[in-house]
């Protein structure tokens, strides 16, 4: 693998999720767990990163087999961190933090409207879905 990609997966209690993802982690495991657990999140990570190779997000731009598709930056910054998180649940505050670097309104539902915009683009270029995961946030699948 090249250097510069490592499966990096967090561990610790539910309040340093947020940092953990906005340091570049790829999954979380939040206390208690095992290593059964690990490892199942381990092989997850690892064939998430094979599936990847098919499509490229460079910058706003979303290469695929199929075409190419333009995003506005805070869909690529949602499309990123969803693709860093693929298969697991990504919460609304995770999102929020991915766009402004901070959460400002908890409340808002700005997310949820990049995130519809997102789908609707990522629909007839991509297999690609985001689904979303009652009282845990979004995945991609």
């Amino acid at each position: 693998r090249p250097a510069t990609w490592l499966p990096v997966i967090a561990y610790g209690e539910r309040a340093a999720l947020t940092a953990a993802f906005a340091y570049g982690c790829r999954d979380y495991l939040k206390e208690p767990w095992d290593v059964a657990e690990l490892d199942i999140r381990l092989a997850a990570v690892l064939r998430v990163r094979e599936s990847d190779r098919e499509m490229r997000l460079a910058g706003d731009r979303l290469k695929t087999a199929r075409g190419e598709l333009l995003l506005k930056p805070n869909e690529a910054r949602i499309l990123r961190a969803l693709l860093k998180a693929r298969g697991q649940a990504v919460s609304r505050e995770v999102l929020y933090y991915a766009i402004w670097g901070k959460i400002k309104n908890p409340e808002s539902r700005v997310v949820d409207v990049h995130v519809s915009s997102l789908r609707r683009k990522l629909s007839g270029l991509t297999g690609l879905t985001i689904t979303q995961v009652r009282g845990e946030g979004y995945r991609l699948a």
